[in-house]
Order: structure tokens, then sequence, then C-alpha cells
């Protein structure tokens, strides 16, 4: 049962009173098991797109470094398409936005690392066991305002750590957020049940100017975001680690858009869970050995 493995895995973290609520966005059958066999409109969807979308495909798989990157992203596709289990191999969920094979930080205590979506500080802890506490600055936007408040009550006892309570966007604005404190607060189209936040261009925050490692997990709003990165992207070149499984767009426009802006990054891609979740595009730049 996916609900059992993945209380065993908060128990391990130290959480015992879970509350379930809807689980991602897969489709499960009465037992709890992922359903092949009776597809929903999600998964129909899923194949169309992937059917209309298999030159691009093939086009993205063959953008990537290394043939790890090449099975993720394919097998990624096929379980989006099927649910079957067994394609979301390999995966780590050590790792997610450091892994050591890919990601080399900058020793010397000289790091920006902007975290668009850092929820509680769970990203940017790692980052700081990573660095061993060594950096210039931590940028963070986390829009909900119940997960904002416990960063920054955390971030007190920290060095140079700046906390944003907006969200990030390809421009300044004013949004929706549909949201409860959960990590899977996302940017909505405006009901009643959502609470208005403000959003910014990370080329117009004066923090972000000398970014060298930039993280999205927004829940869908990466390819606005990047849209209001381009500057610093483009003058700064940061190693950036965008999640792409948000939507099956994602898993085609974000490599495309970044292979064809900036050439000479080098793109892969790893799965950190055992569910069709936690997909991430590293993109690392050519001067980062």
């Amino acid at each position: 049962m996916v609900k059992k493995e993945i209380g065993k895995i908060l128990n391990r973290w130290g959480l015992q009173n879970i509350v379930w609520r809807a689980l991602f966005w897969c489709h499960l059958d009465a037992t709890g098991k992922l359903d092949a066999e009776h597809p929903n409109h999600v998964m129909l969807e899923s194949r169309k797109f992937f059917a209309d979308n298999a030159e691009r495909i093939q086009n993205v798989a063959d953008m990537f470094q290394d043939p790890l990157s090449r099975t993720v992203f394919l097998n990624q596709i096929e379980y989006r398409r099927t649910y079957d289990r067994k394609l979301a191999r390999p995966y780590n969920m050590k790792d997610q936005y450091f892994p050591a094979d890919l990601v080399k930080l900058e020793g010397g205590g000289e790091e920006v690392f902007v975290d668009c979506g850092a929820y509680i500080g769970d990203t940017v802890k790692r980052f700081l066991k990573v660095t061993k506490n060594r950096y210039k600055r931590i940028v963070c936007f986390e829009p909900d305002p119940y997960n904002a408040a416990l960063l920054r009550r955390w971030a007190k006892s920290k060095k140079n750590i700046v906390v944003y309570e907006r969200g990030t966007w390809s421009h300044r604005d004013t949004l929706f957020l549909s949201g409860d404190g959960s990590a899977g607060s996302r940017i909505v189209e405006e009901s009643s049940k959502a609470k208005e936040i403000d959003v910014i261009a990370l080329d117009d925050v004066p923090e972000c100017q000398d970014v060298s490692f930039l993280k999205m997990d927004i829940e869908g709003a990466e390819w606005e975001t990047l849209h209001g990165a381009m500057k610093i992207i483009e003058n700064k070149r940061p190693i950036l680690a965008v999640c792409i499984y948000h939507s099956d767009e994602d898993m085609l426009r974000i490599p495309e858009m970044i292979h064809e802006k900036w050439p000479d990054y080098r793109l892969y891609v790893r799965h950190h869970f055992f569910l069709p979740i936690e997909t991430v595009l590293y993109a690392i730049p050519v001067n980062r050995k």
C-alpha cells in the first residue's frame, strides 16, 4: 500500500501523528494501488499529450549529458502514462537538489543560494549541511504565511538568511494562493478559498543578483519564475535545480527553454521518490566542474 509505505518513511523522520488528505495527484483504485487498467482522465490526458509529442520527448532526451538522465527521463514519461511503479527506478530520496555526482558547491563560503518554495527550511537545512555552514547568503521565498512564520523563527539564529513572504513569478503582481501550511501550497485562479499574495520576479530582488545556486519547487510556478529570472541567469549562470514534474508540459518545455536560451548549460535529470513526483532538472554551467 502506498499510504503505508509513506507512513513508514514519515515515522522514521519522527512524525507520529499523521493526518491523511489527498495523496499527491495520482489515481488510486479502491485498494489503494495505482490503477493502470482503469485510467482516469489524468492518465488519459498524459497518454494523449506524450503520444502527440513523441518527437519532442526524444529531442529532450538527447539534450541530457549522461545515460542515467536519459533513462530516468524516459522512465518518468512512461510512468506518467502507465503508473507502473517499476518505472520509478532509479530514484534516490536522500540527495534531492544536491546529488553528489552533479552538484559541486564552492568551498570558500561564497555561495548565494536562492530557494523558491522554501517551505519551512528543509532544503536550506540540507544546503547548510552540504556547505558546512559556509556561505555568503541564503534568500528564501515562501508565500504561505504559516510556513513563512516558521521559517523566519528558525532563521533568526542563522546568519545572512533573508526570508520573503512572497511567491515568485515572471513579474510583480497580486495572485491567489491555495494553501494551509502544507508543502503543496500553490498559485491558483481566484476563488473564495484562496488568499491574495504578492509575487515578484527574481530579477527585481537585490539579494538575488549574485545568485550561484537557484532551486525551484513551487508547485507549477517554475515556468513563470524562470521567465522572471532571465537577467540573473544570463549574468551569473547559477546552478539550476528545477522541479519539472508538476505538469506533463513542464517535463518538456522547461529543459527545452533552458537548452535554447543557455546552450552552455549541461542538463541532467534525477528522480527522488517512488511515485511520479520529485523529478528534478539539474542545469550545471560549464564553469562549475
